[in-house]
């Protein structure tokens, strides 16, 4: 394992890496140019894109100034017409490949810089569909992808595409260290869902109906499509049609709530009265980017031991802090570093302000 963060994440079995932001300013920008940078001084080739929109001087919610992103040359990078047109870039860079994809800032196009860098904003890729689109379509052309991603857009870690995830949290995130380390240690937990455990149930997963929303799986391997669209319906359904089943677990296409945990505690509970009080539950969604529980919730489903599994892993990397807040209260990096590492000892932490400056 490399002492840096580079290190640790630049390595040849990671060619698709994602860095997700906890929140605004949490670093995330930062932390992207940092990796973009030590890629360039190793030689590779680099496609770079982000998972909405990113490199923009102001941020459009908060108006707060951002670091810009700086593309070296000989890069590939995704942005979109007018974008380029506007910036730094607009005489050196030029289209190396036409998607065909638009977006409402003009047509979205891989291009290319030449022997000079320089600052773009990186836009127009806001679905897995455009991204894998954009992959194929240059595959076995760049070395490495670096995507920038956002928290409340998950999918940017693309389980099914990325080889590894980078989390950028810091001060922004709470007034103590403590806040901080607890807001994290929920995304580090989402992020780190076990696979389902066996290539049945995948397989089930994956032969859902088309319109089906939620299923049921009996341990004699028979699978039931749930109707209904709200969490209520749904669960209320669960138990109708499975509370006199060999229950062994529930498949959800579309987003786990915290809405929807005490229904499927009352299902389990209900159904250990009946049949077996010691069995153990599955509970199967698609990735971590369904998965919108707060703490006490994630807490309740392990007490109740139903086991929270995804279809596609990802692999949680490395987590940088920003110690800085620009709208509020700055924490010691030191003690923000030791009380993440401490409660994740097998995924290094590190200030991404000191790997810029150290490296």
């Amino acid at each position: 394992m490399g002492s840096t963060l580079a290190g640790r994440v630049l390595n040849p079995d990671a060619k698709h890496l994602a860095i997700v932001g906890l929140a605004k300013n949490a670093g995330k920008t930062v932390t992207f140019n940092h990796l973009v940078d030590e890629a360039a001084r190793r030689r590779e080739k680099n496609l770079l894109l982000s998972y909405g929109r990113d490199g923009e001087e102001i941020d459009e919610i908060t108006r707060l100034k951002k670091p810009k992103i700086y593309i070296p040359p000989k890069t590939l990078f995704v942005t979109t017409d007018d974008v380029l047109n506007n910036s730094q870039l607009r005489a050196s860079a030029h289209v190396y490949l036409k998607t065909g994809l638009d977006s409402p800032l003009g047509q979205v196009n891989v291009y290319q810089t030449g022997l000079q860098g320089g600052y773009v904003e990186l836009l127009g890729i806001n679905t897995v569909n455009k991204v894998s689109r954009v992959l194929e379509s240059v595959a076995g052309v760049y070395d490495r992808c670096l995507i920038d991603g956002a928290l409340n857009r998950t999918s940017s870690a693309i389980p099914n595409i990325v080889d590894g995830v980078i989390l950028s949290t810091g001060a922004v995130v709470g007034s103590t260290v403590e806040v901080v380390a607890e807001k994290t240690a929920v995304v580090v937990d989402k992020f780190s869902l076990p696979k389902v455990p066996n290539r049945q149930l995948q397989k089930k997963f994956c032969s859902m109906p088309e319109d089906a929303r939620a299923a049921v799986v009996t341990v004699e391997g028979d699978m039931r499509k749930i109707p209904g669209e709200t969490s209520f319906a749904l669960f209320h359904s669960l138990e109708y049609h499975s509370i006199n089943e060999t229950l062994y677990a529930v498949l959800l296409k579309g987003a786990l709530v915290n809405q929807m945990v005490e229904g499927m505690i009352h299902l389990v509970e209900a159904y250990r009265s009946k049949r077996s009080k010691t069995s153990e539950v599955y509970l199967v969604v698609s990735d971590a980017g369904k998965v919108f529980l707060d703490r006490p919730r994630l807490n309740a489903l392990k007490r109740a031991r139903v086991k929270l599994s995804v279809m596609a892993d990802l692999e949680l990397m490395a987590i940088t802090v920003n110690p800085f807040n620009p709208e509020g209260k700055n924490l010691s990096s030191q003690v923000l570093v030791d009380k993440i590492q401490n409660m994740y000892p097998d995924i290094p932490v590190f200030d991404v302000l000191k790997s810029v400056t150290t490296s």
